[in-house]
């Protein structure tokens, strides 16, 4: 399990893709430019830290799912919104 630039740009792309957002509008809610994540997305360059977790964030699934692609991990993740929605739901009925 190795860290390729060019794999963690695919799977932002592919989180993109999936939400039906376009490189301008998801640049434009991450705070970043246009160009940087082009550049993030093609591989040419690695996301920092702060960037990748953003990332993470605003697409709710792991870290480790952007950077290495752990599924498992992913599933979990969306479990575990799922269970805090319900949850929330839960109390505000009460």
């Amino acid at each position: 399990m190795n860290y390729s630039a060019i794999e963690t740009g695919k799977r932002i792309q592919e989180l993109r893709k999936s939400k039906g957002l376009t490189q301008v509008r998801l640049a434009e809610r991450l705070h970043i430019s246009l160009r940087h994540l082009q550049k993030l997305e093609s591989g040419e360059r690695g996301g920092s830290i702060e960037a990748l977790a953003e990332i993470s964030l605003f697409f709710q699934v792991s870290l480790d799912y952007i950077i290495l692609g752990k599924l498992q991990d992913v599933e979990m993740w969306s479990q575990l919104l799922e269970i805090a929605d319900h949850l929330k739901n839960m109390a505000s009925t009460l």
